[in-house]
């Protein structure tokens, strides 16, 4: 939890002599189990030539044996390594996490809190594909904590509860749940809390299943105790209306749902592709990758064909989110040969929609455009998912990095329509950013400001990385508009949040924000605009720090 230290009897470590042998060694005791030699081979040294790269191993092993108190604690042989007798904080989070949930009513509370305590981001700035699948995993159970706790709270003491819902907004900031319990105990009155996370008394009291996405969890959970059949169907075809309740909400159902299915079911495929695309959304690509992967053969062996094209989409997105950017991904050819098998499948929109992402990703502006005209065009109410309406926003968002004005109002006509019929909270945001963006495009400065700087307070506004642009974009206007201290505070913003979240600028975004900090230079000077923007920052940091302290 937090960043890399190993303490030995003697020492305190805080890393290895190589960036890779201290990688390493967390894996070994984050993951405790035999791991083979060409795996860690392939994930740390990809490119070099197998002579080499088993070199550059056995090194790497000879440091983690030099800082171990008794190196044989690390187990080796010519096939795995094994990492054994070691404590991590991460097995004590799991260890109280599990004894919170089994703690009687009574000492529940104070078991939840001392839990939460120990909860902080692994490794943060790490981006090995393993820490991302770590990360997703224990954001799922200190999200799930903080819900128990603030709901435990709300009744006696709702300024704690209401700490403890925003410790869950900042795990997972999409979380319907959490978003909703904070609405109640900012705007309900005391005896108006509506407990949620309770578990019903019997299934036979509720045969039919309600409307509403929490109900349904709920439902669910219950099938899955009693009747996992049943269950089972549900979750097959519920995947969209469950997404609704949040990612992390969600995983531990779908988790446990594949786990109940055997591979000959009808409903595996469709199971574990919506757990491929929880993983994705979470940023275990890893993980999601393997999953997907895995339901692209059994889709392919039983004919499932709109289950083949689902997966296909999602791993050509992932390429794109990994920076494997090429119209060639290995996932196009693989849609194009499915549309030609089964045309009636859509396969072929899904084929649009991600050559031509991978398009205009690449510089190919005119092309891209083209191909995701065409799939939108091709779109049908079954065939735009949650996934071509994100395609949607990005293209958009990519299109104002390029200054591409036609592009981002023709997507922008799209999406809000998409959005408006699909009550997609991250659509309905980006383009109201993206209409912003426009204004700036057309150098109409003061009304962007006006149409950007209500959406940083916005409730849908914590979204990674579009909340960083929205703060960019917001610092551009204000300072072509003259608003010198908007401009600093929507900058000072982005910065600190790309910070805290390890998000580098990609060159149109560095592009955009030398203009911004250019513009101020010329306005106030380098000297007054360094001391503000360091002013800014250094309030926000403790801010932040406060708001943890909480």
């Amino acid at each position: 939890m937090g960043t890399f230290r190993l303490e030995t009897p003697t020492e305190v470590v805080e890393r290895l002599p190589t960036r890779k042998a201290t990688a390493i060694l967390a894996q070994l005791a984050l993951d405790p189990r035999p791991h083979s030699r060409e795996a860690l081979i392939v994930e740390y040294w990809p490119t070099d030539q197998p002579d080499r790269a088993r070199v550059s191993l056995r090194q790497a092993l000879s440091m983690i044996r030099r800082v171990l108190p008794d190196p044989s604690l690390l187990v080796a042989d010519e096939m795995i390594v094994e990492l054994r007798g070691v404590e991590t904080d991460v097995a004590e989070f799991r260890q109280r996490t599990g004894l919170a949930n089994a703690a009687p009513k009574e000492r529940r509370s104070e078991a939840l809190a001392g839990a939460l305590d120990s909860y902080a981001e692994p490794l943060p700035g790490w981006d090995d594909p393993w820490v991302a699948d770590l990360r997703a995993e224990l954001a799922v159970e200190a999200l799930d904590l903080s819900i128990q706790l603030a709901v435990l709270l709300a009744p006696s003491d709702r300024a704690s509860a209401t700490n403890w819902v925003r410790k869950a907004l900042e795990i997972d900031p999409e979380d319907e749940e959490a978003l909703e319990l904070l609405r109640e105990l900012e705007e309900s009155p005391e005896d108006a809390i509506q407990i949620r996370r309770q578990p019903w008394p019997s299934l036979a009291l509720h045969a039919t299943v309600p409307p509403g996405a929490a109900e349904l969890e709920r439902v669910i959970q219950l099938y899955l105790d009693h009747d996992r059949d049943q269950a089972i169907e549900m979750l097959s075809v519920s995947g969209e209306v469950l997404s609704n309740l949040g990612f992390r909400r969600i995983l531990p159902l779908y988790r446990q749902a594949t786990q109940l299915t055997p591979r000959d079911s009808e409903h595996f495929g469709r199971l574990q592709g919506t757990l491929g695309h929880i993983y994705h959304r979470l940023g275990a690509y890893r993980r999601s990758s393997e999953i997907l992967l895995d339901v692209v053969e059994w889709s392919r062996i039983r004919g499932q064909t709109a289950t083949e094209a689902q997966a296909l989409i999602a791993l050509g997105l992932i390429g794109l989110e990994q920076g494997n950017i090429t119209p060639n991904h290995p996932t196009i050819g693989r849609l194009w040969d499915l549309n030609e098998r089964a045309p009636r499948e859509s396969a072929g929109a899904y084929g649009y929609t991600i050559e031509g992402a991978h398009r205009w990703h690449g510089g190919d502006i005119e092309r891209g455009w083209q191909f995701v005209r065409e799939a939108v065009r091709r779109a049908n109410g079954e065939g735009f998912n949650r996934m071509a309406r994100w395609n949607l926003a990005n293209m958009s968002i990519v299109s104002w990095e390029m200054g591409a004005l036609e592009a981002m109002q023709e997507f922008r006509t799209i999406g809000i329509q998409a959005a408006d019929a699909f009550g997609d909270r991250y659509l309905s945001y980006a383009f109201d950013y993206i209409m912003g963006a426009e204004l700036i495009l057309q150098r109409r400065y003061e009304e962007a400001v006006e149409q950007l700087r209500p959406l940083i307070s916005d409730p849908r506004s914590d979204f990674g990385r579009l909340h960083i642009l929205l703060c960019e974009a917001l610092g551009l206007a204000a300072a072509s508009a003259g608003q010198t201290e908007v401009a600093i505070d929507a900058l000072a913003r982005a910065y600190v949040r790309r910070r805290s979240m390890g998000h580098l600028p990609s060159v149109t975004e560095r592009r955009q924000l030398r203009r911004a900090y250019g513009e101020l230079e010329r306005r106030i000077g380098t000297g007054e605009l360094d001391r503000l923007l360091d002013r800014s920052i250094e309030n926000l940091e403790q801010e932040q720090r406060n708001r943890r302290g909480a």
